[in-house]
């Protein structure tokens, strides 16, 4: 079994998220101050068989989070020519960020470093649960 320092794939729970300022598909501008308390931030890349793998259990996930959409956030890294259906698919339950890469501002804002990645967001911007698969989030968040 890995330890836990070994499986964070962003900034740990606990640590307080960078400044970043990003415009969804929606045309909406997102930055940390717009983090609240219960929101998901997730990141996949076309080019990941795990992103593919967690997708569904993400979908299902964040369909069932109250507030819907508004307290989702998508991030995919990547080209337009490799997302395929991916930004359609995750758009009716997430706002969706194009980031060209890891070099991205939210990319870097949570500190990715490798995807997928899930984080819950806690109070003040401080990331609640971090994780590289969707169970790694609790149940109660979920309806």
């Amino acid at each position: 079994m890995q330890s836990s320092e070994q499986e964070e794939i962003t900034l740990p729970a606990g640590a307080r998220v960078g400044d970043f300022r990003v415009v969804t598909g929606d045309n909406r501008v997102v930055t940390r101050d717009d983090l609240r308390q219960g929101m998901l931030v997730a990141f996949f890349s076309p080019r990941c068989p795990a992103c593919e793998e967690q997708k569904p259990a993400f979908i299902r996930y964040a369909s069932g989070l109250s507030g819907g959409r508004d307290n989702v956030i998508a991030v995919l890294l990547g080209s337009p020519e490799e997302w395929g259906g991916l930004r359609e698919e995750l758009s009716g339950v997430a706002q969706i960020v194009i980031e060209a890469d890891v070099d991205g501002e939210m990319s870097t804002a949570f500190g990715l470093r490798g995807y997928p990645a899930f984080c819950l967001i806690g109070q003040d911007g401080v990331l609640a649960v971090t994780g590289f698969r969707v169970d790694v989030l609790p149940e109660s968040v979920a309806l």
